[in-house]
């Protein structure tokens, strides 16, 4: 089983792996439970003074934009993010080794532990679903989930990004549901010793998940380590969620499915690249291509590698121009493009 790890704010994935070390060799080695660990996309301005430590990361700018007498709350950077992550999922990862020729297995994700911002954003992804256009909007046709294959989310110290602007407002939480009575296992940590607010936020998001939602209170006093008392906990849920996947033979199934899936699709993209090394496109050679020496046959000319296109060069004022051709369309004026 695989758990997809999201780091807290100022923060990295190699420092998050430090600090749920013990918990990850655990795991690995008595139980075949693999956590991976992955960098947030955004990229702190202030940096670690070791040089050694990994740039500080984190998944989103929380900006507060005031207008007249009222004020909202921005996001920056979080469209980015979920796409960082939707891309990690389908491809299960960097797991996929190319050794010798030998191409390694790419093997799917069935869960995410998340802290502090990490658990923010990851209890968003089971809300993602694939857009239809209006026609089949209108339909009604269910659409499918971003995050497929996903099984059980695990938050710890994670507030309500959704709702959070109506923090204060009462949500109807039978009607409103993130992922519905059937939907994906949860488990919500809630540090005791963070405000009430906090505490209150916490566990609005932990109902929004309805009856399957777990919740336990620690007192731990932020997100960026992992005391024994919540590394006890994690490992427990985590044992739990598989013996629970793996006992069930449909479930079992499923996975192995999915694994099968992702490696045809994996050799579909290797296929593909290889067809573009062997044979690449002239417009895609015109930015990237290198250019053959004239005088040595098949030996590339590093000087001439940029602008590599073999076909017609515009001309102006009686000189040849230099680069690709420019479409017709191009050099008419905005208002006569089609």
């Amino acid at each position: 089983m695989r758990v997809l790890c999201l780091h807290p704010e100022a923060s990295s994935a190699l420092s998050f792996s430090k600090h749920l070390s013990k918990l990850e060799e655990r795991l690995w080695e008595k139980h075949g439970i693999e956590l991976y660990f992955v960098d947030a996309p955004l990229l702190d301005v202030n940096r670690h003074d070791d040089e050694q430590c990994a740039p500080s990361r984190r998944w989103y700018v929380q900006e507060t934009i005031s207008t007249n007498d009222t004020s909202t709350v921005k996001y920056s950077g979080l469209d980015a993010s979920l796409l960082h992550l939707s891309q990690i999922w389908a491809r299960g990862g960097a797991n996929s080794s190319n050794q010798n020729g030998v191409m390694g297995e790419c093997l799917s994700f069935q869960g995410i532990l998340g802290f502090g911002q990490g658990a923010n954003i990851g209890a968003m992804l089971p809300l993602l679903s694939y857009n239809y256009n209006e026609e089949e909007d209108e339909k009604k046709i269910e659409r499918p989930p971003i995050f497929q294959g996903l099984q059980f989310i695990m938050i710890v110290d994670g507030v309500d990004l959704v709702h959070q602007d109506n923090a204060a407002d009462e949500i109807e939480l039978d009607t409103d549901l993130y992922v519905g009575e059937e939907g994906v296992q949860s488990l919500h940590v809630i540090f005791d010793n963070k405000s009430e607010e906090c505490k209150s936020n916490s566990t609005r998001l932990a109902k929004q998940y309805g009856p399957n939602a777990e919740i336990h209170h620690c007192k731990q006093t932020d997100s960026t380590t992992c005391a024994p008392a919540l590394s006890n906990i994690l490992g427990k849920y985590l044992v739990s969620q598989k013996n629970k996947l793996y006992g069930n033979s449909e479930t079992r199934q499923l996975i192995a499915l999915q694994n099968r899936l992702a490696n045809v699709e994996q050799l579909a993209t290797l296929a593909i690249a290889q067809e573009i090394q062997r044979n690449p496109p002239k417009a895609l050679m015109a930015v990237i291509g290198p250019v053959v020496n004239n005088e040595k046959e098949n030996e590339v000319d590093v000087g001439m590698a940029m602008g590599a296109w073999q076909g017609p060069r515009r001309r102006g004022f009686g000189e040849e121009g230099g680069g690709a051709p420019c479409p017709e369309e191009f050099l008419l004026k905005e208002n006569e493009r089609g």
